[in-house]
């Protein structure tokens, strides 16, 4: 109920999405580009990783990480891409079957046939293709609705933080 601590969490939330959805799709997009460097034979140096990632930043956030000290090279303290290659995107796909889960249990979405979805899906423990359990659940991984979830999250988010600011 009080205002400071209701933005600090929004901000929060917010901060943690952008992390996990967003920021973890930059990060497998930069690796796919590098191992398609690698498997077309060009050349990899620190300095063409650097830009890779500049780019990216650019694309995604408009971000000019250039002006912050070696944000650049963030990729040589991720372990997944080097430990777990083509690991990250999995945060983000996560992530977006878990909020259309989510949307598909609150207000007038919600149905006894959907939590019983979602509950065989958690008792299957794992016992078939990921993409087509998450499909029987609910999220269709290839369904552009599955991945609006998260931004929609993310914009009522920042309506409540902008309700809050003011």
């Amino acid at each position: 109920e009080d205002k400071n601590e209701r933005i600090y969490i929004l901000q929060q939330a917010i901060d943690g999405l952008i992390a996990t959805f967003y920021r973890q799709t930059l990060f497998a997009e930069y690796e796919y580009q590098v191992h398609k460097m690698a498997e077309e034979g060009k050349p990899i140096t620190a300095e063409i990783l650097n830009q890779i990632m500049e780019n990216l930043y650019l694309d995604y956030y408009g971000i000019d990480i250039k002006k912050e000290y070696n944000k650049h090279s963030v990729w040589a303290r991720i372990p997944h891409f080097f430990n777990s290659p083509f690991y990250v995107y999995q945060y983000a796909t996560s992530y977006a079957a878990s909020s259309k889960l989510f949307n598909d249990l609150v207000g007038s979405n919600y149905s006894k046939e959907k939590i019983e979805n979602i509950i065989s899906l958690l008792k299957s423990g794992g016992n078939n293709d990921p993409i087509l359990q998450l499909k029987e659940a609910g999220a269709d991984l290839e369904d552009k609705n599955t991945v609006e979830a998260v931004s929609k999250k993310l914009a009522l988010m920042v309506e409540e933080l902008e309700k809050a600011l003011n």
